[in-house]
């Protein structure tokens, strides 16, 4: 049962944000179901909240957020949906391997999202009665961190200007707070960290991470 949420807003004070910093060793899939989407690993030490990254599941190939682990079967969050999604025939190269994050990341000031926004193709003919429209691709907008600027004490801050310069994508982490469940990103850098500094104030930078794909919220029941 869903935990009650008598409050009216989600602080930001208290978020939590980590950087994906590599992918663990490699574990076999040894089953999958499409509705709702579990995958089966012998042994795993996955938990709850885990980001995990698929590959040799061919169209069901991609990272995705967990929401329970009982035993051997693990279930992704609801937001993961393969009902029109078709399993692979052999699972003798499906393989999960677990996103490794970063400490938080607590030099951080604001973050921000833009909403995505759908192409809207114009399929009105002589017989419409007006305009008519159908959608299009999606695009899944960017997000926007501004912190302080510690190059030599911060891991993150050092792991982002790596991405920024390798071009690699990367996942993000955010947990909010009041048991609002946790907002999976994955993109690459689109404007690099900034420096803004001036006398009498602190150092300050920021960085816009392009999506590539959609975010997935997994909330808590």
């Amino acid at each position: 049962m869903a935990k009650s949420k008598n409050h009216k807003a989600t602080p930001f004070l208290g978020t939590k944000i980590f950087v994906q910093t590599g992918l663990g060793e490699a574990m076999t899939v040894t089953e999958a179901t499409l509705s709702p989407a579990t995958i089966t690993i012998a042994n795993n030490k996955l938990k709850a909240d885990d980001m995990i990254m698929l590959s040799g599941f061919g169209e069901l190939d991609g990272r995705f957020p967990v929401a329970q682990v009982d035993g051997n079967k693990v279930t992704l969050c609801d937001e993961v949906d393969w009902s029109d999604k078709t399993l692979p025939t052999d699972f003798a190269n499906t393989k999960a391997q677990r996103i490794q994050w970063s400490n938080n990341f607590c030099a951080v000031k604001s973050f921000s999202k833009d909403g995505s926004t759908t192409e809207q193709i114009d399929v009105t003919t002589i017989c419409s009665d007006g305009k008519e429209y159908e959608s299009g691709d999606t695009e899944y907008g960017s997000i926007k961190l501004t912190f302080f600027l510690r190059y030599s004490s911060s891991e993150v801050q050092r792991l982002l200007r790596k991405y920024e310069n390798s071009k690699e994508k990367f996942a993000v982490k955010m947990v909010l707070t009041r048991d609002e469940g946790s907002m999976f990103y994955y993109g690459s850098v689109e404007t690099g960290m900034n420096i803004d500094g001036s006398v009498g104030q602190m150092m300050d930078s920021g960085i816009s991470i392009k999506l590539s794909g959609r975010d997935y919220l997994n909330a808590k029941k």
